[in-house]
């Protein structure tokens, strides 16, 4: 068993076990990091759906010219968004500041603060300072959430309020817990998923009738709140505006992609992943189950979902809660004076990982197949067939050279001036294939378009 922390007075705490401070410390770092602009076409729909509720008092977006009339994605999000809106709104009017895109961008900032600072708050319970201290920077910084603190995914949203709810359960606050849980389905309705398992978690050692029908009544608000808005929307509680998107891809395909693929799989995205289940694996502890379960459960959502690889996005984005959460148990592996060289070398890789999607816009392979028509030699057993193929998202998913990490060291040289020559080599195309910077070039890339992705650079005017 592990002892328990003692408890200290306040002012004597470590800074790790002040979770304000935490949120302090990690909002200015993911500012730091921070891009400051969309990332994603699905957040002008949210955001319309936002504005038309704010200032229209209606659910539909025609005006807003995106070629629908209403928004397909779940109420929730929007609802969050419009602190910021409204924020951005007072600024053009007082300031004649234009920073809507900005200024919505800084909620995902402050939620991924907010999660580290639960975690702060869940590890502080039995971990000490150090461990404590080096698990934070492992799950903030080396993994895909600092990516996600400067991407527009709704998905890091929904980890919030799971854990935040997680919390709550753990300390018996049930039915507090279950309906800050439960927000999460207003966000992603799939988020029903990890919130039932959550549920199944707090009533498991008890078993009783009485538990059950609590746990139970908690989900009936959120389940409302998408009812109503589908309703409103498509005249039915029962559209939820994803008709013509089905679980059609071959369950297998999605779960190699999802777990080995050179493009998307979560270990290779969330290297410290590894440790965290390597040590979940060691202690068994009654959390770990939770965390491990969610993990599962959206692979085995996702792995049929027609897009499985959650594109656009740095990695698998429907599983960065599985992930995240899975990724707390490293903490066991931490102990000690000194890191052990695995975790090390675990960190320092998923470090670099991470870096490549932050000093460079994590989206550029997605946005470098749809926008330049790359061509690739058509190989077979090593050799030429003669023709070319276009390069496209399974080549991003499956391919080691046409990778998002791939795309991203390429345009970080391309920022740094340590472009490769161009390799036309016929011999080293026939048994290799078109290397990355050909196939962008014939497709009409331009090096010098490439821009850091940083806000502070990008507001000095840094562009190579």
């Amino acid at each position: 068993m592990i002892a328990t922390v003692p408890r200290v007075s306040a002012s004597k705490r470590a800074w790790v076990h002040r979770p304000a401070i935490v949120l302090a410390v990690f909002t200015v770092a993911y500012l730091i990091t921070w891009a400051g602009h969309l990332d994603s076409g699905d957040s002008s729909y949210r955001i319309a759906w936002a504005k038309a509720m704010m200032f229209q008092h209606s659910a539909r977006i025609d005006s807003f010219g995106l070629g629908a009339s209403y928004c397909k994605y779940a109420i929730g999000h929007s609802i969050l968004a419009m602190p910021f809106l409204y924020a951005a709104e007072m600024l053009h009017r007082v300031a004649h500041i234009r920073a809507e895109g900005p200024v919505y961008m800084l909620l995902f900032v402050l939620n991924a603060a907010a999660f580290m600072a639960l975690v702060a708050s869940y590890l502080r319970e039995r971990f000490d300072e150090a461990t404590t201290r080096r698990a934070l920077i492992l799950l903030g910084f080396c993994t895909v959430w600092l990516p996600c603190s400067r991407t527009d995914s709704i998905e890091q949203l929904t980890l919030t309020f799971l854990f935040a709810g997680f919390l709550l359960l753990k300390r018996g606050h049930v039915i507090p817990g279950m309906l800050v849980a439960s927000i999460s389905i207003t966000i992603r309705p799939d988020s029903l998923v990890p919130v039932a398992m959550l549920a199944l978690w707090h009533w498991w050692p008890r078993r009783n009738l009485r538990t059950a029908m609590l746990l139970g009544l908690c989900f009936i608000p959120a389940i409302l709140v998408n009812a109503g808005a589908n309703y409103v929307r498509w005249g039915t509680i029962f559209e939820a505006g994803y008709a013509g998107e089905p679980f059609s891809e071959p369950f297998l395909f999605g779960l190699y992609g999802i777990l080995f693929s050179a493009g998307k799989s979560i270990l290779v995205y969330s290297p410290p992943l590894v440790l965290g289940i390597w040590a979940a694996a060691r202690k068994k502890h009654r959390d770990y189950f939770f965390f491990g379960a969610v993990l599962l459960g959206e692979i085995a959502l996702y792995s049929s979902w027609w897009d499985w690889s959650g594109d656009d996005g740095w990695g698998v984005r429907f599983l960065s809660p599985g992930v995240m959460l899975m990724c707390i148990p490293a903490a066991e592996m931490l102990r000690g004076l000194r890191w052990p060289r695995f975790a090390m070398a675990l960190a320092v890789t998923g470090f670099a990982v991470q870096m490549l999607a932050t000093v460079v816009d994590p989206m550029a392979a997605d946005y470098a197949v749809r926008n330049y028509a790359m061509q690739r030699v058509a190989l077979y057993p090593g050799q030429p067939t003669g023709g070319m193929n276009r390069v496209d998202m399974e080549d991003l998913r499956f391919n080691p050279r046409y990778s998002p990490l791939s795309t991203d060291w390429l345009m970080l040289r391309a920022l740094l001036h340590r472009l490769p020559g161009q390799e036309l080599n016929p011999r080293e195309i026939a048994r290799t294939g078109t290397p990355l910077y050909d196939a962008l070039l014939a497709g009409g890339w331009n090096p010098r378009s490439v821009r850091c992705d940083l806000f502070w650079v990008s507001l000095a005017g840094g562009r190579h």
